[in-house]
């Protein structure tokens, strides 16, 4: 899986866990996950969690993402496709 398509699926886990009423091109790599513009917090960090470990097959509880802060969109991609 190629970083834009791991890039793209975040948006979209993004979008729909958080409720946001933007397009997945509206995001940006580098956009801070906690900017008023995405809006997350702990909970949506959690459902966004959970949306990984279904849509990537990743156990967060046993994968790199437990052990590394991340703020953007493009620092997440990066930890999913190591935890590939």
């Amino acid at each position: 899986m190629t970083d834009n398509e791991i890039s793209q699926k975040i948006r979209g886990i993004l979008i729909r866990v958080a409720d946001l009423s933007l397009s997945p091109a509206a995001i940006n790599d580098d956009d801070s996950l906690f900017s008023s513009k995405l809006r997350v917090d702990s909970i949506v960090i959690m459902n966004l969690m959970l949306a990984i470990e279904t849509e990537f097959g990743i156990d967060t509880n046993n994968s790199q993402l437990m052990d590394f802060d991340f703020e953007t969109v493009g620092e997440l991609t990066e930890i999913i496709k190591e935890s590939l």
